[in-house]
Formats: C-alpha cells, structure tokens, sequence
C-alpha cells in the first residue's frame, strides 16, 4: 500500500503513474499470491474510448506472468461481453470462473486457463477497467484469500487512474469480440 502512494505521490505524469503502480502491484502479485509457482497471469483491461453508442470493449494495456509457457506479455486483446472481464464490468463486481464449475466455457478465455477472478478498478462509482488474474490450476481462486486479494489490488489500481479514465458504467454497451488466439496472433502480427 505505502508503495502505490509513494508511487502516485511523486510520479511526473498520469500515464507515467499508471505504469509505474500497476508493475509493482504485478510484481508484488504474482509473487505473494502464486507462492508456489503454479502459474499466474495478471492483467489490466481498460475501457476502450466512447462511441456513439457508449463503449463497446475493453483493451487489455498491460499483463504479466511467472510462467513463460504462459501467453506472453505482448499478446494484449479486446475483451468484450463474452469475456469474464466483460462481465466483471456490467455487473461492477468481483466475479470468478472455474473450469470445474460446468461442463462448458460461459466466456471468451485463453488455451491455458482453467480458473479466473477479475474485479471492476472503480473509483467515486465510475469505471476505468478490470484487473484480471488468470491461473492454469483449476480449483486457484475457490480460496477466498485469493478472490480477497484480486479486488484489493483493483482498489489499489484505481488510485493510479487518471480522471479521463473514469466513466459511468450506464455508458458500457459491451459486444462480442473474435476469438482470443485469432486477435493475439493478429495484433501480434501488426505490430
């Protein structure tokens, strides 16, 4: 906690600021949550720019893992209401996923991923995006401890958020999005 203040006290910009907390709060995270090595990705998805008809997607803008044989940190994607994230933001409230718990994926997930939690970044009831923990152990996030964890680094994260980040979740009209593997390998391949 004293470190993202330190960080948002004395950073020279807003985007430096964002930067700068949210690779510690991954650091931090994925050492002290995934203690043993199992495998963990952390990302931050925040809302896409405001069309006519409201928000369409999120964007994940950066992630981190401890697994290399993970999806790698370039592999950034849209994520919309097919997505745990997606939802995670309509409904402005922590929200995880087990393989275990159906027969069948209810969202867009990557190949590796066998548990999920993601929690809405809020700040003063406004929403700049969703921090998402991703794990290829099936059972990760039935510890509460963990879940607890996530939405504490979502309300760390939304101190480093700029003002123009922020927008009414009325605003959010999510649609479905391709594929994850087809958009990593082609955003991928564009840049």
């Amino acid at each position: 906690y004293v470190k993202v203040l330190e960080l948002s006290a004395h950073s020279q910009d807003e985007e430096t600021c964002m930067w700068q907390v949210s690779q510690a709060l991954f650091e931090y995270a994925l050492l002290h949550v995934d203690v043993a090595r199992l495998g963990l990705v952390v990302a931050y998805a925040s809302l896409m720019q405001q069309h006519n008809d409201g928000i369409h997607s999120l964007y994940e803008v950066s992630r981190r893992s401890n697994d290399p044989c993970l999806t790698p940190v370039e592999a950034t994607a849209f994520l919309g209401s097919t997505s745990l994230a997606g939802a995670t933001a309509v409904m402005q409230r922590l929200q995880v996923w087990h393989d275990t718990d159906s027969e069948r994926t209810l969202f867009e997930k990557d190949e590796f991923v066998r548990s999920s939690c993601a929690a809405p970044v809020l700040r003063n009831s406004l929403l700049a995006g969703v921090l998402i923990f991703s794990s290829p152990q099936p059972d990760f996030f039935k510890n509460p401890l963990a879940c607890q964890a996530v939405a504490e680094f979502a309300l760390l994260m939304a101190v480093a958020v700029s003002d123009h980040e922020l927008h009414p979740p009325s605003l959010l009209n999510l649609r479905p999005m391709p594929d994850l593997t087809w958009q990593r390998r082609r955003i991928a391949d564009t840049y």
